[in-house]
C-alpha cells in the first residue's frame, strides 16, 4: 500500500506542476518521497528526487534544487537511464545560470547532446514554455543549433525581445537560427527590427526575407475576408465544438465525406507555417495506419477543397515539401482573432487599450478549445490554448483592479478560476475583488469552497500564504497592492451567510496568533 500511496503523490504532484502550481507540487512529491525513503533501492527514489528539484526550480528555491541536483549528479551519471540524466544535468544547468555561477554551460551542453542522440525534444519543448532562459542562453553559446531553436519556438512571443538581440550581435549561424526561430512566433516589432537590420547585415538578408514573408502571412491571416459580408465570408470556429460556418451558417458533416479532412483542415489553421506530408500523416495517421494514409493522403486533402466555398484562389498551397492553407483564401478564425487581439496587448503601454483587447480576446474564448475533439495533437492545442486563456484573464483581472473597477476584475478572475479550481493564488484574487466589493461573508465563502474542495479532492489543507493572504484581508490589508483600502466590514448578501462557522473561527484563530 506504501509503494501505491507513494506513486498517487507523485502523480499529484506532477499533475500540480504541468499546472505551473509549484509549491503545492513540491508538498506532493515530498510526501512521496517520504513513503520510499526506507527502500534506498527503489529506482523512484532518485526520480522522485529528481521531480521534486524540478518543483524546487520552478518554485524560485534556487539554492535548494541546486543541492538537490548535484546530490542527484553523481548518482544519474552512474545509472543506466540517460533520460533522467539529462534532466538533472538541465536542471543543474538552469540553477546555475540564475543563480550566476559555474559550471552552467558545461551541464547543459550534455543535456543537449543527449536530447540529440536520444530525441528527448519533447522534453525541451515543455521546459522552454516554463522557462526558456537556458535554451537563450545555449543558442547564444552556439551550443546544438539544431535542437534549441526548435525547442524555442514553443516559448512564443516570450524570447521576441532576447531573439531580436541576438540578431543584432551574434555570430552569423547563430543569428540565422534566431531568425528561424523568430520566423515562428515573431509578431509586429520582431518584424520592424528585422526590417531594419536587413540593411546593417547584409549577411542575414536572405534569412530575414524568409523570415519577413513567413511573420507577414501569420499576420495576414483572415486579413482577406475581413472586409466581406456573412454572406459571402467563411469562418472557422475552433472555441466549443470545433465548426466551419459558410454564409454565417454550418456546413453539415456530410459535406466533409471524412471528418479527418476536417480535422486537417483545423490543424493547418493552427500551424501557419504548414506541415510536411510526413507530419500530417504521423498526426492523422499514426503507427499501422500509416499504409492507409499514404493511400488517402491526397484524397483527404481533396475533400478539404471541394468542402471549402470555391472563390478563385485555391485554399491550400504547396510549397516544397509544406502543406499550408493559402492566406489569400476569404477564411477567417476566432483563434487569429485572438492571436491578433493578444498581440495588441502585447504592443501598447496604455492601460485603457491594453484592457480593451485584453476583453476582446477574453470575448472570443466562448467555450472550451476544440471542444469534443479527440486526439493526441489535440490534446495538446488544447492544453496550450487553456493555459494562454487563463493567463490572459488574470492579466485582464489585474489590469481591472489596478484600475479599480473590482467588478470587472471579479468577473475575470472568476472565468480563470472556472479554468483551474485548484489555482489558490487565483481564489485569492476572487475574494480580495469580494472584499473590496464589500462583500466580506462572499470572500469568505470564497474560502470555505476552496477549502472544502482541497480537502474533499486532495486530502490537504490551504497552503500557508493562501491562509496568510486571507487573514491580511480579513484585517482590511490588500494583498494585490491593489488602490484603495479595503473595508473591514460591511453590509452582506443573504446568500454568503452559507460560510461555515468553523473557517470564520480557524481564520479569526490564526489573525489572533500572527498578532
Amino acid at each position: 500500500m506504501e509503494v501505491i500511496a507513494a506513486d498517487l503523490l507523485a502523480l499529484r504532484g506532477r499533475i500540480f506542476l504541468a499546472r505551473g502550481q509549484y509549491r503545492r507540487a513540491v508538498e506532493f512529491m515530498s510526501q512521496a518521497i517520504e513513503r520510499i525513503t526506507g527502500r534506498p533501492g527503489d529506482p523512484r527514489l532518485t526520480e522522485f528526487q529528481a521531480m521534486r528539484a524540478w518543483c524546487e526550480l520552478r518554485a524560485g528555491r534556487l539554492r535548494t534544487a541546486r543541492d538537490l541536483l548535484m546530490t542527484l549528479r553523481s548518482r544519474a551519471d552512474a545509472g543506466e537511464n540517460d533520460h533522467q540524466r539529462m534532466r538533472v544535468h538541465y536542471w543543474l544547468a538552469e540553477a546555475l545560470l540564475a543563480l550566476g555561477e559555474r559550471g552552467a554551460e558545461q551541464h547543459l551542453t550534455l543535456a543537449l547532446k543527449l536530447v540529440r542522440e536520444r530525441g528527448y525534444l519533447y522534453f525541451l519543448k515543455v521546459q522552454a514554455r516554463e522557462e526558456p532562459a537556458p535554451l537563450l542562453h545555449a543558442l547564444s553559446r552556439g551550443v546544438e543549433l539544431d535542437i534549441a531553436p526548435a525547442a524555442l519556438v514553443e516559448a512564443g512571443a516570450a524570447v521576441e525581445t532576447q531573439l531580436v538581440e541576438l540578431v543584432v550581435e551574434a555570430p552569423t549561424g547563430v543569428a540565422e537560427a534566431a531568425i528561424a526561430v523568430l520566423a515562428e512566433v515573431g509578431r509586429r516589432a520582431a518584424r520592424e527590427s528585422l526590417a531594419r537590420l536587413a540593411k546593417s547585415r547584409r549577411g542575414l538578408q536572405a534569412a530575414i526575407r524568409t523570415a519577413l514573408r513567413h511573420i507577414d502571412g501569420r499576420l495576414a491571416r483572415g486579413a482577406s475576408a475581413a472586409g466581406q459580408s456573412d454572406g459571402e465570408s467563411c469562418r472557422l470556429v475552433l472555441f466549443g465544438p470545433p465548426q466551419l460556418l459558410a454564409g454565417g451558417r454550418p456546413l453539415p458533416a456530410a459535406a466533409w465525406r471524412a471528418q479527418r479532412a476536417f480535422q486537417l483542415l483545423v490543424y493547418l489553421a493552427l500551424h501557419p507555417r504548414g506541415a510536411s506530408r510526413d507530419e500530417l500523416l504521423e498526426r492523422f495517421w499514426p503507427g499501422r495506419h500509416a499504409a492507409a494514409g499514404r493511400r488517402n493522403f491526397h484524397p483527404t486533402l481533396s475533400y478539404v477543397r471541394a468542402a471549402l466555398p470555391r472563390c478563385g484562389v485555391v485554399p491550400i498551397l504547396r510549397e516544397a515539401n509544406l502543406y499550408r492553407l493559402n492566406p489569400a483564401y476569404p477564411l477567417t478564425c476566432d483563434a487569429w482573432d485572438l492571436e491578433r487581439a493578444l498581440e495588441e496587448a502585447h504592443a501598447t503601454r496604455a492601460p485603457v487599450e491594453r484592457q480593451r483587447a485584453l476583453e476582446r480576446a477574453a470575448a472570443l474564448a466562448t467555450g472550451p478549445f476544440l471542444e469534443g475533439l479527440y486526439a493526441d495533437w489535440a490534446d495538446e492545442e488544447q492544453a496550450r490554448a487553456r493555459d494562454r486563456i487563463e493567463k490572459l484573464l488574470v492579466d485582464l483581472g489585474g489590469l481591472c483592479a489596478r484600475q479599480g473597477d473590482f467588478d470587472a476584475a471579479r468577473a475575470a478572475f472568476h472565468r480563470a478560476a472556472e479554468l483551474d479550481e485548484y489555482r489558490e493564488s487565483t481564489r485569492v484574487a476572487v475574494m480580495e475583488c469580494l472584499m473590496r466589493l464589500g462583500h466580506r461573508r462572499a470572500a469568505l465563502v470564497e474560502y470555505d469552497k476552496l477549502k472544502a474542495l482541497l480537502r474533499a479532492e486532495l486530502g490537504v489543507d490551504p497552503l500557508a500564504e493562501t491562509e496568510e493572504a486571507v487573514r491580511s484581508l480579513l484585517a482590511g490589508k490588500g494583498v494585490h497592492g491593489w488602490p484603495g483600502s479595503v473595508p473591514v466590514s460591511s453590509a452582506e448578501p443573504v446568500a454568503a451567510k452559507r460560510v461555515s462557522r468553523s473557517s470564520q473561527a480557524e481564520l479569526k484563530s490564526g489573525l489572533a496568533s500572527s498578532n
